[in-house]
């Protein structure tokens, strides 16, 4: 849209040089018209496109896996809360000191998550391999010096990030269960309380890494299909305008101008391009060739719309404290609620009176200091059951 306008411009910019109509433009320069036109309309289109298409891959993979660090670090820092606080109990109930740590491995192989593909792993400071369901063949061992791919000491390297004060992560390869090759993975260890050891869990990056690179490969596919399209349309009008410019410049002006207008409305407003209001046929094309493209894009964040609601994070804003903005299917489904009835809606209307007070204490601190705040809060779930929910605030506001 940019170029066709820019091009008239410079054609209506200096009488007696250039005040010629595109018409007359083309009918003594065909050859070179064309080629110009077809040359920077399809560059770029094709750059902005490419650019557009990278960046928006890159902020949705980034996005997820920080939401999955979120996940991980979550579940291994409750976990090993709840690990802490059983062991104080039992040692008060007189328990050896190896009958506790025994009850606390069988009690940790029994927890999954993630519709159970997420399980636990736990090592000693010396390196002992003391559970993880994935190898259960090596249970008992010291893989103090074990070694990935990249020649990463991962157990190692995992007591060191377990042992810093908030614990941390680490990024390693790791052969998934049910495959012989590895893949890159994430984890999280910290530090149980009481005990030597640390306990972890991670996230396999290959279901990410894959899910975007099928969504990018349809849309690499479809605007290839469309630049072929639009390319070919515009040469066909083109070299009609060249061979019949003399009869028909005035009409092409008057067209090309029309076209213009009506992508810049639709770039501004959206809406539909009106193809059928041409009546030169190759308009009609390159009309509906840029109607389907910026249908793609819209396509496009669509599906970074369907990546949001597939991911089990509980994702939501607030228009203020006491009021949902836009809420994800996972914080829908976890209230147990349709989104639509929750999106936009009072908080009073949604909440149980046990949660709600505590949730707007929070908000009400984030919107009047502006400041994130993070909390873990006791909420009963769809089914009534009471659910520690770690809550990250962060103000965004204007």
């Amino acid at each position: 849209t940019l170029t066709l306008l820019s091009l008239k411009q410079a054609l209506w910019s200096h009488r007696g040089i250039a005040a010629v109509s595109l018409g007359a433009v083309i009918a003594r320069h065909g050859r070179s018209a064309t080629l110009l036109l077809a040359m920077t309309l399809l560059t770029v289109f094709s750059i902005q496109y490419w650019f557009k298409l990278e960046r928006e891959t890159a902020l949705i993979r980034e996005r997820i896996i920080e939401e999955k660090k979120t996940l991980v670090k979550t579940v291994v820092r409750t976990t090993a809360e709840r690990l802490g606080h059983h062991q104080r109990q039992l040692t008060v109930q007189g328990l050896s000191t190896a009958a506790v740590r025994q009850h606390l491995i069988d009690q940790i192989a029994e927890v999954r998550f993630s519709h159970g593909d997420g399980y636990f792993f736990v090592y000693d400071f010396d390196g002992t391999e003391l559970l993880n369901p994935s190898q259960g063949e090596v249970r008992g061992r010291n893989r103090y010096d074990l070694e990935d791919a990249d020649g990463v000491r991962v157990v190692q390297a995992l007591i060191a990030a377990g042992r810093q004060p908030d614990g941390g992560y680490l990024r390693y390869k790791w052969i998934r269960p049910g495959t012989d090759f590895p893949v890159d993975k994430l984890s999280y260890a910290c530090v149980i309380p009481g005990h030597p050891w640390i306990v972890g869990t991670g996230i396999y990056l290959d279901d990410i890494t894959a899910a975007l690179d099928t969504n990018r490969k349809r849309l690499i596919r479809s605007f290839s299909f469309d630049i072929a399209a639009t390319l070919l349309a515009g040469t066909i009008v083109l070299v009609a305008m060249v061979l019949l410019s003399r009869r028909f410049s005035r009409r092409i002006d008057t067209e090309l101008a029309q076209l213009t207008d009506g992508l810049q409305a639709h770039g501004r407003l959206g809406g539909r391009l009106a193809s059928d209001s041409y009546s030169i046929r190759e308009f009609r094309s390159i009309a509906a060739g840029a109607g389907k493209a910026f249908a793609d894009l819209e396509a496009a964040r669509h599906n970074q719309r369907f990546l949001l609601d597939n991911i089990h994070i509980q994702v939501w804003y607030l228009t203020d404290e006491a009021t949902y903005g836009a809420v994800n299917q996972a914080h829908a489904d976890f209230l147990g609620k349709p989104a639509a009835e929750v999106a936009f809606r009072e908080l009073s209307a949604v909440l149980p009176a046990e949660a709600l007070a505590r949730m707007r204490r929070g908000n009400r601190q984030v919107f009047a200091r502006a400041v994130p705040l993070r909390t873990e809060e006791w909420v009963p779930d769809a089914a009534g059951n009471r659910r520690l929910v770690s809550i990250q605030r962060t103000p965004y506001l204007d």
